[in-house]
């Protein structure tokens, strides 16, 4: 279950820059006990692009993608292990 508790392609403490941020609560559940606990649970927070605002003429499709893309990603991260490319 992915329950998002933030979504925007806009910075939110500057609404005339596009800079996207999707913030979700994920659980996985074992569907052999109904109406049990989350096996497991994370809040997974992904900002695109990471390192400041979109650069000039990128449109808010663009970040909608690459931001969903980053999520994503991050999200199946999650659930094996992977090498993060150190930057």
């Amino acid at each position: 279950e992915i329950e998002l508790t933030q979504y925007t392609t806009r910075d939110p403490d500057s609404p005339y820059v596009y800079r996207g941020h999707v913030a979700a609560l994920v659980n996985v559940y074992n569907t052999d006990f109904p109406n049990s606990a989350p096996a497991y649970s994370r809040e997974v927070r992904t900002v695109y692009p990471p390192a400041g605002s979109a650069g000039w003429g990128t449109d808010e499709a663009t970040i909608r993608f690459m931001m969903m893309q980053a999520f994503a990603e991050e999200l199946a991260g999650k659930f094996y292990e992977r090498r993060v490319k150190v930057r």
